[in-house]
């Protein structure tokens, strides 16, 4: 982890302090999805007061640690922030229930956390299953909503090669309106259902 942070503070450096314009490379996102991944981690569990357990397991957070490995169902945005101090920092974890009524999906959590450093942001958004015997099940986690393209992009999981950053800069009237963006009701289809012998 100690390797992760310095090599956070060589690649991000004028990213967080100056907003200096960079190229992020597919070697680059696997590494900034990592370094946002660890910082939701620690919010979850400064957050547990909040939920019965960790959203990750304790296999992922173990894999994670001895080799990077994120899990498969997390999704992570990089944005950029613009407020009226020079330096900026927030972290800000959330909790919701799946609002989706039918079982097995009553059953979901949802966790985001938004991790603002200087004019860098992160939001990370994950899932867990409370019952165990829902735990093989996977679900399609929603899409950002058009009107947030502009300024966020998915690094995780990668698609696109190369992104440019920044894009169009989040504000202090538009940042919490970005860190509460998956409260409320949201579409969650189920993709994966174990077989049963």
């Amino acid at each position: 982890m100690s390797d992760l942070e310095n090599t956070a503070k060589s690649l991000l450096a004028d990213v967080v302090v100056h907003g200096k314009q960079a190229q992020f490379r597919p070697h680059d996102l696997k590494f900034l999805s990592a370094y946002a991944f660890k910082a939701a981690v620690i919010a979850n569990y400064q957050t547990l007061n909040l939920m019965p357990e960790p959203i990750s397991t304790r296999f992922e957070r173990e894999r994670f640690r001895t080799s990077l490995v994120i899990p498969p169902d997390i999704r992570i945005w990089i944005s950029s922030f613009q407020g009226h101090a020079r330096y900026s920092g927030r972290s800000n974890p959330r909790y919701a229930k799946s609002t989706n009524n039918p079982a097995p999906l009553n059953d979901l959590d949802i966790f985001t956390h938004t991790y603002v450093i200087g004019h860098l942001v992160f939001q990370v958004l994950a899932y867990r299953f409370n019952s165990i015997l829902n735990r093989g099940l996977r679900i399609e986690l929603p899409k950002q909503a058009e009107v947030w393209v502009p300024a966020s992009q998915q690094i995780w999981p990668i698609e696109a090669g190369t992104i440019a950053w920044p894009t169009k800069y989040l504000g202090p009237r538009t940042i919490d309106l970005f860190v509460d963006r998956w409260l409320g009701e949201i579409p969650i289809t189920l993709i994966c259902v174990p077989h049963i012998l």
